[in-house]
Formats: structure tokens, C-alpha cells, sequence
């Protein structure tokens, strides 16, 4: 009698842990090991390089990083529209992300939040509103490791920041992850790309500013670096703004 009391103890103990097991559906949670996964766990719901076009025309890149923050750019038939900045969560299938979106021609920002549904590593809907809507699917390009070769080279981007766009300038990112501009007047900003701490194919991005910028002398931006190579011709998008927030360079390859 002991022996299946004790049976039926275990059994008991059992359920319960595997009932109290967290699923990829809990707020925050990562899903199972990707093969080659480069930071060794799985992705947060909604992490993530996502693109695509909503019906408006309005073209989107978003770019949802492993501690959640969010950074997207949009476009109008091949012009800058507007960039968000936010933070993103994804739990059984419910998309949230409560963001400041940022009107590229007028420099003015508004706060929002996209609400809509995602499905992890395929796709995400969601509207704001007074904003284009969302609708966009996933690359799985980022799950590769984030090497400097992979982004080596020179870009030719637009971009703009609170005083106004840039001519179109080349950037070039050297295999030390050192960036510097040209074509870009008396402007000499220089900078680095460096991989995150996830390892995922997504860099941090830092940009100094001297002489006839844009931005005044000595102005600091920072944020990240990612290149689309599943988009014909590829990609490249610059987003980055300063620690105050009231400005910044959000830049992406020119059509």
C-alpha cells in the first residue's frame, strides 16, 4: 500500500510541473532553440525583422530586438515618410506596441500604440490610429549571426533628420565595424556598427557629427544598423536619435 500511495504522489507532482511549465505564448517568453541560434535561446515572440506593404502604399520595415525595443522605418513610393520607436510585446497572438512615431517631412512626433495580431516568425497586423497600418511578414534572415563581413561596404542612403533630409550620401562601413560618410558637403560624421549581445543579425549603431551637418557639432546619436538581403536590390537602414530624443538621423537605402 505504501508503494502506491507514493506512486500516485509522484504522478501528482508531475502534472503539477508540467502544468506550471511556462508555453511561447506567456508574455516575454522565448520560443525553442533555434538551429545555429547565435545568443542560444529562442526568439521572443514578436523579435523579429519584419517588412511589407499595407494597402495604403505605405512601406514598412520594423525591427524588433531581443530586449523588445522596436524600430521601424516607412516609406511612400520610395520617399521617407515616417520612423517609430517603441517597444514591442507579443503573447498568444496578441500584438502590442506602444511607440512614438515620427512624421519625416514635418519632424513632428506623436505617441501611439499598434494594436493588432502577430504569429511568431510569420507574420504581424496591427493599426493605430492616425498612423499606416501594419502588415507585415517575417525574415528570417535575422536568426543569422551578426558578423562585420556580412555588412561590409557602402551604402547610398536617404535620410533626414530635425532639421531637414540629407543629400543622398554613401556610407561605408569598414570590416573593423568604423563607419564614415562622403558626398555629404562639409559634413564629416563618423561612427560604429557593433553586433548586440544577442549575436542576432541586427547592430548597434553609433553616429558623431562635425562640421556642416545636419545635426549640430558634437552631436551623439545611437541606435541600430540592418540590412534587408531579401529585398531586391538589398536594403540598408540607419536609425538613430539622441539621448534627449528631440532629434536624430533615420536614414535607409535610396530607390
Amino acid at each position: 500500500m505504501p508503494i502506491a500511495l507514493n506512486s500516485v504522489y509522484l504522478a501528482s507532482v508531475l502534472v503539477l510541473l508540467t502544468a506550471c511549465g511556462g508555453g511561447d505564448g506567456e508574455p516575454g517568453s522565448r520560443g525553442p532553440n533555434l538551429p545555429g541560434d547565435p545568443g542560444g535561446g529562442g526568439l521572443l515572440d514578436a523579435e523579429g525583422l519584419w517588412t511589407g506593404q499595407s494597402n495604403d502604399g505605405v512601406q514598412t520595415a520594423l525591427i524588433v530586438l531581443e530586449d523588445g525595443g522596436a524600430w521601424g522605418m516607412q516609406r511612400r513610393g520610395g520617399a521617407l515618410a515616417s520612423a517609430i520607436v517603441g517597444k514591442a510585446s507579443g503573447s498568444g497572438g496578441v500584438f502590442s506596441m506602444p511607440a512614438s512615431v515620427l512624421n519625416l517631412a514635418y519632424w513632428s512626433a506623436s505617441d501611439s500604440t499598434y494594436a493588432g495580431t502577430y504569429s511568431a516568425r510569420s507574420s504581424i497586423a496591427a493599426t493605430s490610429t492616425g498612423n499606416a497600418p501594419l502588415a507585415l511578414s517575417y525574415k528570417s534572415a535575422y536568426e543569422s549571426a551578426a558578423t562585420f563581413a556580412a555588412v561590409t561596404g557602402s551604402y547610398t542612403l536617404n535620410g533626414t533628420s530635425k532639421f531637414g533630409a540629407a543629400p543622398r550620401v554613401t556610407m561605408t562601413v569598414a570590416a573593423s565595424g568604423a563607419i564614415s560618410f562622403s558626398n555629404w558637403g562639409g559634413c564629416s560624421a563618423t561612427g560604429t556598427v557593433s553586433p548586440r549581445s544577442s549575436g542576432r543579425n541586427v547592430f548597434n549603431l553609433s553616429i558623431s557629427f562635425k562640421g556642416a551637418c545636419p545635426l549640430a557639432e558634437g552631436t551623439l546619436v545611437n541606435g541600430v544598423f540592418f540590412v534587408d538581403k531579401s529585398a531586391f536590390p538589398a536594403q540598408a537602414y540607419a536609425l538613430a536619435q539622441t539621448a534627449s530624443k528631440d532629434d536624430g538621423f533615420f536614414a535607409a537605402s535610396a530607390h
